[in-house]
């Protein structure tokens, strides 16, 4: 049998092939941690990257990326539908057809969009759109966006007759499409969930209302200047046990608590057809890609300029606007009030900046059945 070396000139095919292979898993690699360029000269140091406020500019001194430093941040990241590679290695086919199932709105409206817009303005008489509903430390951000969302256009499409919160709680316990509870799962699964299965009322851990709360109390793990200094417990799946059965001293029945989704859909990726819908039927829901700058965000337009990518997240965009002449989007975080600018944010618009713009999800509340009830309960 002929061998060859991948130096030998004499077997120049083989190695070709050797060469272009290896090429290739490169760019794969490389294709996953990519970085906007821009320079800057004072978060870099000798020894690793430090922290840095991507804002005011200036680095933590002492302090580097290290994974003992990023593993409390971990736990609050849980929008694991995106990754590619998890993707492939964790949905099941059932979810793949579900999530296929998503799809956009037939058409969109001819109007001017305006240079800022935010919804908490258009729907004053819709609280939970300026609400910062805080998932504490469990993965769950994939149940909390999708129902904040939910829980606005509810309140919106009803002409504020409607004034709800969905349970984060119910969907996360609930969903069987949705992947692994606290330890991260898919936004689509959860606005599947909506449409065919219906979810109930909810509030905070500490709140008394609806039919079932959430069930891990606010907390702000990660040692920075504000944070609050108890420390997060950890997180048992075993909460997790799905109940169709309100509090004893909630005045509705499961089934009477449920709310469902008329439509749901997956908005383009292109930037004027998230401001249409939002602008037409109210905050969307979105994933981006987390890095590790945006965990200390403050305030300003964020813009990744340092550090790896770490997970998939996801977040509610409820407006838009210019800062010295630098488009954004207006987004809500639901890591704690404590972070960023009250748990909002600003992050580049137009550019499918961490990948903002790619996955962008929302549906239309079904409200006739609601009345329906309503008005029987009256009679």
């Amino acid at each position: 049998m002929k061998t060859c070396k991948i130096e030998s000139r004499t077997c120049s095919f083989p190695v070709t092939v050797v060469l272009v292979v290896l090429c290739l898993l490169l760019v794969l690699v490389m294709s996953d941690q990519s970085f906007e360029t821009v320079n800057t000269t004072s978060s870099w140091s000798s020894n690793g990257m430090l922290l840095y406020s991507p804002r005011s500019g200036k680095s933590i001194p002492g302090k580097k990326w290290t994974d003992k430093l990023l593993a409390p941040f971990r736990s609050f990241m849980g929008a694991r539908a995106y990754d590619p590679w998890r993707y492939f290695m964790s949905v099941k086919r059932r979810q793949v057809n579900e999530r296929r199932s998503l799809s956009s709105p037939s058409g969109f409206y001819s109007s001017s969009i305006p240079a800022e817009f935010d919804a908490r303005l258009r729907w004053p008489n819709c609280p939970t759109i300026g609400e910062i509903f805080e998932q504490g430390s469990c993965a769950s951000c994939w149940a909390v966006a999708p129902t904040d969302v939910m829980s606005d256009r509810i309140c919106i499409h009803s002409g504020s007759r409607h004034i709800v919160r969905l349970s984060a709680g119910n969907l996360l316990s609930c969903c069987k499409l949705c992947g692994k509870g606290c330890k991260g799962g898919f936004p689509g699964g959860a606005w599947m969930h909506w449409s065919k299965h219906g979810i109930v009322t909810g509030g905070s851990y500490s709140s008394d209302y609806g039919c079932q709360k959430y069930q891990f109390f606010p907390c702000y793990q990660p040692r920075t200047k504000g944070s609050i200094k108890n420390k997060c417990p950890k997180t048992d799946n075993t909460l997790l046990e799905c109940r169709e059965t309100c509090r004893t001293s909630y005045n509705k029945s499961y089934k009477q608590d449920l709310y469902y989704g008329e439509s749901v859909y997956r908005i383009p990726n292109d930037a004027r057809a998230i401001q249409l819908e939002i602008m037409e039927n109210g905050p969307v829901q979105a994933n981006l890609r987390i890095y590790e700058d945006f965990l200390h965000y403050k305030f300003g337009v964020y813009r990744h300029v340092h550090g790896q990518g770490l997970e998939y997240h996801a977040v509610k965009i409820f407006g838009w606007g210019t800062e010295g002449g630098t488009p954004y989007w207006l987004a809500a975080n639901p890591w704690s009030k404590r972070w960023g600018n009250g748990g909002f944010f600003k992050i580049l618009r137009g550019s499918n900046h961490a990948e903002i713009e790619d996955h962008v999800m929302a549906g239309i509340p079904k409200l006739d059945l609601v009345d329906e009830e309503e008005h029987f309960n009256l009679i």
